[in-house]
């Protein structure tokens, strides 16, 4: 038998044990379509009526409206932007190192290394002077 984390779209659990279960259908509908899913037949209705998802529902409607809420949402956002691209701003640069220690590891001239940084990674020839000082 699989773990939970195993499982994947094509398992009969998933869509053969768990999706018989009416309201895991409808939670799971409604996360993969990322809204809430309106029926209008009385039987899937008695079946959408949640307490737990009304209050989740309610609660993100009144976080939707709040403005204050929206400008710290927004500004979350940006930070999180700002720190993924200086990881992979330090990332890129960790690379270059790597590169420019492998390639002093071989003997490679360092006028070969600053055009191969240049070409490879758009460096100017200063930037590329400048990282392959760093290592040495």
């Amino acid at each position: 038998m699989k773990s939970l984390k195993e499982l994947d779209l094509l398992d009969r659990f998933l869509f053969s044990v768990a999706m018989e279960d009416k309201v895991i259908h409808k939670n799971v509908l409604e996360i993969l379509q990322g809204e809430k899913i309106i029926h209008t037949t009385a039987r899937t209705e008695e079946i959408f009526q949640s307490e737990k998802l009304r209050e989740i529902q309610k609660r993100v409607n009144q976080l939707k409206l709040s403005e204050e809420m929206g400008v710290r949402y927004m500004q979350a956002w940006e930070e999180k932007a700002y720190e993924r691209e200086e990881g992979r701003e330090e990332g890129r640069i960790e690379g270059r190192k790597n590169l420019i220690g492998i390639l002093k590891e071989c003997h490679i001239p360092d006028e070969i290394i600053i055009q191969k940084l240049i070409e490879r990674y758009g460096l100017t020839k200063e930037e590329a002077q400048k990282e392959l000082l760093c290592i040495e």
